[in-house]
């Protein structure tokens, strides 16, 4: 995560998984499936 980045969602074993909004410092926002800390699938 870059700094001012923001995760809001589930974690497992201190990563990101399941579902979660990533919202990046620009505006920007990935809402969907994280699996494993990454981006899964194709989001909204």
């Amino acid at each position: 995560m870059s700094m001012g980045d923001v995760y809001e969602g589930d974690f497992v074993d201190g990563k990101e998984h399941g579902y979660g909004v990533y919202i990046y410092s620009n505006g920007a926002k990935y809402e969907g499936q994280f699996k494993e800390g990454m981006m899964h699938g194709l989001g909204k």
